[in-house]
């Protein structure tokens, strides 16, 4: 399922890097979408209100090494 989810901008768009922001207070949420192959590339403070924003990313070849080419 996510190697559909994410073979729209990766092959359909031709994408080079997809990007999300996760609140730096759920643990869960970062686990998981670390867990699929995305890498911390920064945090933006008070992008919640109060609370910070972790930027996870994933480069098309990330998504290619990962998940394989696109039959």
């Amino acid at each position: 399922m996510v190697r559909s989810l994410l073979s729209y901008p990766f092959v359909q768009l031709r994408a080079q890097k997809v990007w999300c922001a996760i609140q730096h207070t759920n643990g869960r949420a970062l686990k998981v979408i670390k867990g699929l192959g995305f890498k911390q590339e920064g945090v933006m403070a008070r992008q919640f209100g109060d609370t910070h924003a972790v930027i996870v990313r994933m480069f098309a070849e990330d998504y290619r090494r990962i998940y394989g080419a696109e039959k």
